[in-house]
């Protein structure tokens, strides 16, 4: 009764051969399963026979129309009409018992209907059907087998329209993922990556389609690790190396080898890293994901019980998270893979004395070919409002760093959107748009950040009902998130009409004294930083839209094809042997 529920339970619901076929072919009394060439016994049972009955065995082979004679038997003897290995009655005292079953020694050839017929002075009083299947189950690799193998299990049912339902059972009872893409209805599960976790016991069960006196079949195969082998996989298969660009936080799409695989890895190389790490891996068959980083990043899978198709990965990355990203599909014994090269651009502002600088950062540069910044204006006419690009001048401080500047204060020329786009060298570009926008009115100004990411905001508030005005400074947030706030008031009248001491004045007077101090000492301070800093600068050279560095020789540049040399030097050394990628190499001696 367990075993009824928990086929019925199971993911799979595998109906074979079509609703017509099954329908007109149900007339046997009972089925039997059992492996190729075991011995089997086929149940018929009778009264004890007389003097009168005469007992005969005959079949219908599969695809068949004619029967044919194998053994018959009187209440004395018994008579074989075809000799073969293992035939014969189960019961040798079948005259008086009644036990009139069939024993044999299953052939691939033994398939088909069997007929036990009774008669009785010519009279038929006994007829009882009985279908034998056979049920080939295999292991492959050959237990034991390798660590990290994709262990393959797969059965096979002749004739397909003997079962109504079949799974693999784990060794801790749970039913497994199972499809049936073997020819003539044959189900297999696989065991991708298997360990000594995994050894054990597997049970193939079915359950007989129509009549039969048993609810379910049992097949068990054990499958155990050679811990001191592992997998290999001596040909990888590499996929064209694929360039993309993206502004930072926006969804790119990160494909895999167009391979319905058994498992995938995913590797990253950070940009400007010597090594790879693994970031997520995927078991379809287990359907188990992990994701063993903080990358906003999602797998685009095929349907769980698809029979085609191919892995994709959707990236949101952030600034740093540019890099090469290296998805490996492995099918079996053999392994895919796809590596993608990706272009972060993200921009940013910081605030100077007296401009706003514009800050463009790109990760893989070496594939970039063109950079500029762009502002967009627009300008209203009586019919229509029309906007124009320009394009800016910047300067580049290092490679995947270039800047421009905006004069501070804002006008309404320069209040706009500034655009850094950069194109790669197969084409491809993407582009960050920084928005420069005035301040809300009634603001005498709205500052950019600083570098610390805080802004100044410096407002005249409305005159108050006695016709004076206040004045307050709200200065940048505190170490410990809160705001300093100092305010000024103007002096008070008495009820009749003289000034108030001037000591409430003079208090408020010295208390921003040391406020107003401070402000002058750090703006003077991040003066002189910012000056040093100019100072420091390397890199003089102004551009629109050509490549930024005089001296391309002296920084990365990968060849053609670079993201995969590792495949013979560190990750399949030798005759193929298991190795986790540990770098990038290059034909260049030369570093970034």
């Amino acid at each position: 009764m367990q075993m009824d529920s928990l086929l019925s339970m199971c993911v799979l619901t595998w109906t074979l051969g079509t609703t017509a076929t099954v329908a007109t072919d149900v007339d046997w009394d009972d089925v039997v399963m059992a492996r190729p060439n075991s011995s089997v016994t086929l149940p018929c049972v009778f009264r004890r026979l007389g003097k009168n009955d005469v007992l005969n065995w005959m079949v219908t082979p599969l695809g068949g129309a004619e029967r044919a004679a194998l053994l018959t038997a009187n209440h004395k003897s018994e008579f074989l009409h075809k000799k073969r290995r293992g035939l014969g009655l189960a019961n040798q005292k079948y005259q008086t018992t009644g036990d009139l079953s069939l024993r044999l020694v299953a052939m691939e050839t033994d398939v088909g209907r069997y007929w036990c017929l009774v008669e009785q002075g010519g009279k038929q009083v006994k007829k009882s059907v009985v279908l034998l299947a056979l049920v080939d189950v295999a292991v492959a690799p050959v237990s034991p087998v390798p660590e990290d193998s994709t262990v393959r299990l797969t059965a096979q049912v002749t004739p397909s329209y003997s079962i109504s339902m079949a799974t693999w059972l784990s060794p801790t009872g749970s039913a497994l993922r199972s499809e049936t893409p073997l020819p003539q209805g044959g189900q297999i599960t696989k065991l991708p990556r298997f360990n000594r976790s995994h050894q054990g016991t597997y049970t193939y069960t079915a359950r007989p389609h129509g009549n039969s006196l048993r609810s379910s079949f049992q097949f068990d195969v054990t499958v155990t690790a050679d811990m001191s082998e592992v997998a290999v996989f001596p040909n990888p298969t590499f996929g064209p190396v694929q360039a993309l660009a993206c502004r930072s936080r926006a969804s790119v799409p990160l494909w895999c080898p167009p391979v319905l695989g058994d498992y995938l890895l995913l590797y990253w190389q950070q940009a400007d890293s010597p090594s790879m790490q693994l970031v997520y891996e995927h078991d379809r068959w287990r359907q188990s994901s992990t994701n063993h980083t903080r990358l906003r990043l999602r797998l685009l899978s095929p349907a769980p019980l698809a029979t085609e198709g191919n892995f994709s990965f959707l990236l949101a990355p952030e600034q740093r998270e540019g890099g090469v990203f290296r998805c490996e599909v492995f099918l079996d014994d053999l392994v895919f893979i796809q590596a993608t090269q990706l272009s972060v651009v993200h921009v940013f502002a910081k605030r100077g004395p007296s401009e706003l600088v514009l800050w463009c950062l790109y990760s893989e540069w070496s594939q970039v070919k063109h950079v500029m910044w762009t502002r967009q204006t627009q300008t209203q006419t009586q019919t229509q409002t029309q906007t124009q690009t320009q394009t800016l001048r910047w300067e580049a401080t290092s490679p995947g760093r270039v800047r421009t500047s905006v004069p501070l204060p804002l006008s309404r020329d320069t209040a706009c959107n500034y655009t850094c786009t950069i194109q790669l060298q197969n084409g491809h570009s993407a582009a960050a748009v920084y928005a420069a926008t005035l301040p809300p009115r009634g603001e005498t100004a709205t500052l950019p950040p600083r570098g610390d990411g805080t802004a100044v905001h410096a407002a005249t508030l409305p005159p108050r009902g006695d016709g004076t005005a206040v004045h307050a400074a709200t200065l940048a947030p505190r170490g410990d998130g809160t705001a300093v706030h100092a305010a000024t008031l103007p002096p008070r009248e008495s009820p009749s009409g003289s000034t108030d001491s001037l000591l409430p004045s003079l208090s408020a007077l010295l208390l921003l004294v040391p406020v107003t101090t401070m402000v002058a000492g750090v703006f003077l301070w991040r003066r002189a930083q910012s000056i040093n800093r100019r100072r420091m600068e390397h890199s003089s050279h102004y551009g629109e839209s050509e490549n930024i560095y005089e001296n391309p020789e002296d920084l990365r540049q990968p060849p053609q094809g670079a993201v995969y040399m590792v495949s013979s030097a560190a990750r399949y050394h030798g005759a193929g042997r298991w190795r986790h990628p540990v770098s990038l190499e290059t034909k260049d001696d030369t570093q970034a």
